[in-house]
């Protein structure tokens, strides 16, 4: 388990290279929908591209998205860490640490789907306003929760999803961090 923010994958030695994008491999090419599973270990306010300084507090996310051109490519670019800022995602993966990936592969998006489910569950804050849902009705993708979740948390909307733990709790973190490893 890493004990400090994470790492982008750049700096990573290249021994430990392999096991942590693994879980890249593991993930299909073909479209889905998936859940990423975070941990912020302290409360923090961080840019966030047009939606400004945004105050996060410490503990679990759960963040939604769809990949409609492909699971590997769209979660393995958060994996690795985006070279560009572009989503709202990308900021708080700076400084996050990715603990899961619940996904499941479907031609439809999901995302506002499972928003809707995990907004109607006691427990989950909503975070962020607007975070990751520019493009759609849904008030936010974001969801905070002081305890870390588990898959049923999305009800009946969860049959089928597959959960990847991240390899050897990595995670992603602030630029420039070497991960230290257990």
């Amino acid at each position: 388990m890493i004990t400090q923010d994470g790492f982008p994958g750049e700096f990573l030695t290249e021994a430990r290279q392999e096991s942590a994008v693994s879980p890249v491999v593991t993930l299909p090419a073909a479209p889905g929908s998936y859940v990423l599973i975070l941990t912020l270990a302290s409360t923090q306010t961080l840019p966030v591209g047009r939606l400004g300084n945004v105050p996060f507090q410490d503990g679990h996310y759960l963040y939604v998205g769809s990949a409609l051109g492909g699971l590997r490519r769209r979660v393995g670019r958060h994996l690795r860490g985006a070279r560009r800022l572009h989503w709202h995602i990308d900021y708080l993966l700076l400084h996050a640490v990715l603990l899961e990936i619940w996904y499941l592969e479907s031609p439809t998006p999901l995302e506002c789907l499972w928003a809707h489910a995990l907004a109607a569950q006691p427990g989950l804050v909503h975070w962020g306003r607007r975070f990751g849902s520019s493009d759609c009705r849904c008030p936010t993708h974001l969801f905070r929760s002081v305890e870390r979740p588990l898959p049923s948390i999305l009800g009946d909307r969860y049959q089928g999803l597959v959960c990847l733990p991240v390899v050897d709790g990595c995670g992603r973190g602030a630029r420039g961090q070497e991960p230290v490893w257990p």
